[in-house]
């Protein structure tokens, strides 16, 4: 039988818990039967599992079989043309490492809005750490990009961005809501682009800001996905 999981090696070091992930889309309850046998063989502590909605029966399925649901996702689409907003006190630029260290702070507040914060075999401390681990780790890599908002009195956003096949914008989070800063963010992004279309998200359905925001930008939704966790007997992220 052939292996349906892929392991994630970076996860798993990255939480010390043996992580891999799944396509449940269209999985049927017998189908899952096997993909929780496969992961109880190869010692999987917890697996992704993620299917687009297709019909109620695979999240039911995948409930059914130990699978949590910790997510909808909605991933936004803009098409080509220059980004045009009002103007904000804000500037918009590259991140720094000295903006990395001073943005640390204000990431606790960032964790319950992602999945791993809202699974609590995960918890927030981990989420929090894991927020950290992705905004370093993508100033670092040549196909991401960190911006970063500021005015006068400090850091008012900052932003990931990578480019797949599409330009993405995938974390945006401000410490001074209302000020506009947020399109500073994408302004940059759309200029890495070069002015082309642009994704944005995947953006929880449960925040629903980000959502409209992106709506007011020109964003349509491009595409839904569920995730869900499966974890172990007894196994959890410590710490």
């Amino acid at each position: 039988m052939s292996e349906r999981i892929e392991a994630l090696p970076w996860d798993s070091e990255f939480f010390e818990v043996s992580i891999g992930a799944v396509d449940l889309t269209g999985a049927t309850k017998a189908d899952l039967e096997e993909i929780v046998a496969e992961a109880q063989d190869r010692r999987f502590d917890c697996v992704y599992g993620t299917h687009t909605p297709e019909g109620s029966h695979t999240s039911i399925a995948a409930q059914d079989a130990g699978f949590r649901l910790v997510e909808v996702n909605q991933l936004m689409h803009r098409r080509a043309g220059p980004l045009e907003h009002r103007p904000t006190p804000s500037v918009g630029r590259i991140a720094t490492a000295e903006d990395l260290e001073a943005v640390d702070e204000y990431l606790d507040l960032l964790a319950p809005w992602s999945r791993f914060g809202s699974d609590p075999r995960f918890g927030r401390p981990a989420a929090t750490r894991m927020l950290r681990a992705w905004i370093h780790r993508a100033a670092e890599e040549d196909h991401r990009l960190v911006t970063i908002s500021a005015d006068e009195d400090g850091i008012t956003g900052i932003g990931t961005h990578v480019f797949e096949d599409l330009h993405r914008i995938d974390l945006l989070a401000l410490t001074k809501p209302g000020t506009d800063a947020s399109y500073l963010h994408l302004e940059e992004l759309v200029r890495w682009a070069d002015d082309g279309p642009t994704l944005g998200g995947p953006c929880a359905a449960r925040n629903l800001a980000p959502l409209r925001f992106l709506e007011k930008a020109g964003y349509m939704l491009h595409s839904v996905t569920y995730t869900h966790h499966w974890w172990a007997e007894g196994r959890m992220v410590h710490g």
